[in-house]
């Protein structure tokens, strides 16, 4: 993965990170959860540890958690904030 932001549009900044979410998670040292929500044009990022028990009652450690709305004025920002952080674990992950 590299540092360099893609795109500069929000919505392909969203596509970035759900893709980055999945290589991330098939690297099983965590798991990486993005969302979108139309309703609200919301992104959510979180990022749990790869060996979270997922289970009625378990509660989940979350490391990393991220909620942005893309009709703020920061949203291009803090989308390509939520990137380097993605990026950071992909680094975390590959060592």
């Amino acid at each position: 993965m590299t540092n360099k932001t893609l795109f500069a549009d929000p919505a392909e900044l969203c596509a970035q990170i759900m893709v980055m979410a999945i290589e991330i998670t098939r690297g099983g040292r965590y798991h990486v959860f993005a969302e979108y929500s139309g309703h609200v044009n919301c992104m959510y990022v979180r990022v749990l540890p790869g060996s979270q028990v997922y289970g009625e009652g378990v509660p989940h450690e979350v490391l990393h958690r991220a909620t942005i709305y893309l009709n703020h004025d920061h949203a291009r920002e803090r989308l390509e904030l939520e990137i380097g952080a993605l990026n950071d674990l992909a680094s975390v992950e590959a060592a």
